[in-house]
C-alpha cells in the first residue's frame, strides 16, 4: 500500500486535503470509526474495499489520513 500512497501523494500533492474532504463527505461517523479500527488492526486493502464498498483510491486516501492523525495523536 505504501507505493500506492506515494502515487496518490504525487497525484494530489498539496491538494490532498481537498481529495480527503471529497471522500469524507459520503462517510458516516460509524463507517469512519469502523475504518479506523480496521486500519489499525492491519486489515488488507481488499478487505476494506469490500467492507465499505469504496474504490481503491478512496480507501488509500482514508488510510493516509488515519496514519497522519495517528502521528499527531502520539506527539
Amino acid at each position: 500500500m505504501r507505493r500506492e500512497e506515494r502515487s496518490i501523494e504525487k497525484r494530489f500533492g498539496e491538494n490532498f486535503h481537498i481529495a480527503l474532504a471529497d471522500f469524507n463527505f459520503d462517510w458516516t461517523c460509524e463507517d469512519k470509526e469502523d475504518f479506523e479500527q480496521m486500519y489499525w488492526r492491519g486489515y488488507s486493502l481488499e478487505e476494506m474495499m469490500e467492507r465499505f464498498n469504496r474504490p481503491r483510491e478512496e480507501i488509500i486516501v482514508m488510510g493516509m489520513d488515519c496514519k497522519r492523525r495517528g502521528r499527531t495523536f502520539k506527539l
